[in-house]
Order: C-alpha cells, then sequence, then structure tokens
C-alpha cells in the first residue's frame, strides 16, 4: 500500500491506516477472501464498501462514511 502522511509518499504492508495518514491499497486480482481481509478485516469498512469492492463495475461513487471515504476506481492498462 502507498501512505502518505502529509510530507511523504512511501510503500508499506498492507496494515490499518493510522489518523493522519491517507492510503491507496491497489487489489491486483484478488480472491473474496482477500477483499473481505484487507477492506474488512484490517480497514474496518463499512459492509456496504466491502460489498461493492467484490462486486465489478460498481460505477464512480464517492461515499462518505464517520471514519474514511470510499471513492473506488479502476486502472485499465
Amino acid at each position: 500500500m502507498l501512505v502518505c502522511d502529509g510530507h511523504e509518499v512511501r510503500q508499506e504492508s498492507v496494515r490499518e491506516a493510522a489518523q493522519n495518514e491517507t492510503v491507496f491499497v491497489d487489489l491486483y486480482h484478488p480472491e473474496p477472501s482477500d477483499v473481505r481481509q484487507v477492506v474488512g478485516d484490517i480497514f474496518n469498512c463499512h459492509p456496504l464498501v466491502v460489498e461493492d469492492c467484490l462486486r465489478f463495475g460498481t460505477g464512480t461513487q464517492i461515499d462518505r462514511y464517520s471514519d474514511h471515504v470510499y471513492c473506488p476506481f479502476l486502472s485499465q492498462g
């Protein structure tokens, strides 16, 4: 995952983000269990976010929750 703390950007293993960090996690062809672990268990995202992550093509959206913002996007290379 990429971690930005306002001063620098660095790559780290996937972990829970600290309060002052913005993180980007790239899940490339993940298994459903990987999505549930990272999005649900590690980041404690709302169950609807986990569900959206498991469905391809949910479209552009930004969902605000009390402690995180969910804004998926698709990159095609």
